[in-house]
């Protein structure tokens, strides 16, 4: 699996995101001492973007790739 695309947040641990040429996005949210697969069938990834968003109650993170 070819890694194209990754990207780490500011926050400490660190969330680490990486998409690969098949599709697949990954995400760590402990400085990649561990993954979970977050999206898969995507078209070719070529980039991953992160960014932190403070907000005040719990809800979805969103991660953008191309």
């Amino acid at each position: 699996m070819l890694r194209e695309g990754m990207a780490a947040d500011a926050l400490a641990p660190a969330g680490v995101f990486f998409g690969t040429t098949a599709g697949a996005l990954f995400a760590s949210t402990d400085g990649g001492a561990h993954w979970a697969p977050i999206a898969e069938g995507l078209r070719r990834i070529q980039s991953v973007e992160a960014s932190v968003m403070l907000r005040r109650r719990a809800g979805p993170v969103s991660c953008r790739t191309e």
